[in-house]
């Protein structure tokens, strides 16, 4: 049945032929180092890669630390006293003080500003021969206070504006440090992919050359047999001589180049063999996948956007410390004195002894030129902060959107090399045939070789153009998805 009646054939037998290249692959080269497997073997051997790994997980898991700002803090302060010093005071005098402060409570800061302190406080006075006025007694009192204290700022800070940006700067930082950390990794992750695949790809070149060296070293032997029964022109054994020490240099330049790539190789996974790198059908079946368009933005560029978020955040925060702090603040407790601790706290229940405190408090530095200055000067850092940011934003789509064109380019390429070879080779056979037939040259069949292989190189080296974008395309991992999630949790905000 002719293929033209099943039309789908078509498009079905170049992935029967790289799935089927791929199965010989894996079933003969049960030890080679696949792409699949770059990242997770350079994770867990390579040092340099291990720590990278290692060090974006721990400053993932430490972005938490932010909500520690406003984690409810617990409190104890314990004290002793004994004072035996001289009294200055001749109405009441005594010979030894004892005492016992303590006080233990719970702090809260919230994020809308407000200030909190739930305390019990309480103090133990041991008075030993003590004088006031006539008669000499011994005083033992505990006085027990449970106090609630709330203060909130009206100026700097109000709405909580220092907590949020302390919070954001807190957790922006930590993913900066994951972010360069990430960065780092996929960059250097992308050098080893292109050694990788320049080995790859050496290595094929060599091995076609040497399959062409083998076909002329034949013609030139034929040639110089014939030419010792005086059949062939002594000029014809010249060219063929020629043409394979041609050949033969070409294929110890990109010997030398294989090597180079696997010396490079070697110095990431070390003790890597020759043998462990794959053959040619690997690269031709990664160049059948479809990379991945969903990502926008590569970890550099979330790093530049968290970057510039972190200086836009502490730039309001300056902005913030430049105005005068006024703060509202109130406290409510009781008080109760007894001769024991059990019948103080008995009696507090009752509540009959309250004090409350209400009043503001207002702070600001005499230096009033330099904090307007300064106000100027952050107003300014943030405006330039947020141009860098939307300048980011902008980038992205047409730097993702330069890159695979220049990616489809290097497909069209490589289909014509791929083209151009099978014309090479249909040209270099018909060729053969009139040689044969006597109606060609020795020396029409070596050019034909020649190109013949170099339409070969051609079409690897286009490939290796196509894996490199393909590489590059894959760092673009984080999607406008990722970037609004950092939104909505307040950290990107232009």
């Amino acid at each position: 049945m002719k293929s033209s009646r099943i039309p789908w054939l078509g498009r079905l037998v170049p992935q029967l032929r790289i799935t089927l290249l791929c199965l010989l692959i894996f079933t003969h080269q049960t030890h080679a180092l696949l792409p699949a497997q770059i990242e997770a073997r350079l994770a867990n051997e390579n040092p340099e890669f291990k720590a990278l790994s290692q060090r974006i997980g721990i400053f993932r898991e430490q972005v938490e630390k932010s909500s520690q700002i406003t984690t409810p803090q617990l409190y104890a302060e314990f004290s002793l006293l004994r004072d035996r010093k001289e009294q200055s005071n001749s109405q009441f005098v005594f010979e030894e003080l004892q005492g016992l402060n303590y006080e233990v409570g719970l702090e809260k800061q919230f994020e809308s500003g407000l200030r909190s302190k739930l305390s019990f406080s309480g103090l133990n006075s041991n008075i030993k021969n003590g004088s006031f006025g006539a008669g000499v007694f011994n005083s033992n009192s505990w006085n027990n206070s449970p106090k609630l204290e709330l203060a909130y700022p009206l100026l700097s800070g109000a709405g909580g504006t220092k907590i949020v940006a302390a919070k954001q700067s807190t957790e922006l930082a930590l993913n900066l440090e994951a972010l360069r950390t990430q960065s780092e990794f996929d960059q250097k992750l992308h050098g080893v992919k292109m050694l990788y695949w320049s080995a790859l790809l050496a290595k094929e070149t060599v091995r076609v050359q040497k399959e062409a060296i083998q076909r002329v070293r034949t013609i030139f032997e034929y040639v110089r047999s014939q030419a010792a029964r005086n059949l062939e022109q002594a000029s014809n054994v010249i060219q063929a001589r020629a043409v394979a020490e041609l050949v033969l240099l070409e294929t110890t330049a990109n010997e030398d180049r294989f090597k180079k790539s696997l010396l490079s190789l070697q110095e990431v996974f070390p003790g890597l063999q020759e043998a462990e790198i794959p053959m040619a059908a690997v690269a031709e079946a990664e160049l059948q996948k479809k990379p991945s368009e969903n990502g926008l933005f590569t970890a550099n560029d979330l790093l530049a956007l968290t970057a510039q978020e972190l200086d836009l955040v502490k730039a309001k925060a300056d902005q913030e410390d430049t105005r005068s702090n006024l703060d509202i603040f109130a406290a409510h407790e009781f008080n109760e004195v007894e001769d024991s601790f059990g019948k103080s706290i008995g009696e507090l229940s009752k509540m009959k002894y309250p004090t409350t405190v209400v009043g503001l408090r207002w702070k600001y530095p005499l230096d009033v030129g330099f904090r307007e200055r300064e106000a100027k000067r952050q107003i300014a850092l943030a405006g330039a902060a947020k141009d860098r940011f939307q300048y980011v934003l902008d980038q992205a789509p047409l730097k993702k959107a330069n890159i695979l064109a220049e990616l489809g380019r290097a497909k069209r390429l490589f289909l014509l090399t791929e083209n151009l070879e099978k014309t090479q080779l249909e040209r270099l056979q018909a060729e053969k045939k009139l040689l044969r037939q006597g109606r060609s040259s020795i020396y029409q069949v070596l050019q034909f070789e020649i190109e013949f292989t170099r339409s070969q190189v051609s079409r690897i080296s286009s490939m290796l153009e196509i894996l490199r974008l393909q590489s590059e395309v894959s760092q673009l991992k984080f999607s406008e998805a990722d970037l609004n999630q950092k939104l909505s949790k307040g950290l990107v905000n232009p």
